[in-house]
């Protein structure tokens, strides 16, 4: 993931499933990014699309949609 994050040269805000692994917000809080949380569909365990669109700012630089 870091390598992921240094070669897409990821920086301010990165929108994430509130149901993940914490690994995935510890890397990104080390590398200084601000991983954002977003509520997910209790139906499938992932993003749920409306709060993320919601959530997307002028800093947000990726979104990581596990599934």
């Amino acid at each position: 993931m870091s390598l992921l994050i240094k070669a897409l040269e990821l920086s301010g805000e990165v929108i994430l499933p509130s149901f993940t692994f914490i690994s995935t917000a510890h890397i990104l809080f080390w590398k200084v990014i601000k991983p954002v949380f977003s509520d997910i569909d209790p139906k499938r365990w992932n993003i749920e699309c409306d709060h993320c669109e919601s959530l997307i700012t002028k800093n947000t630089t990726a979104i990581i949609a596990e599934g």
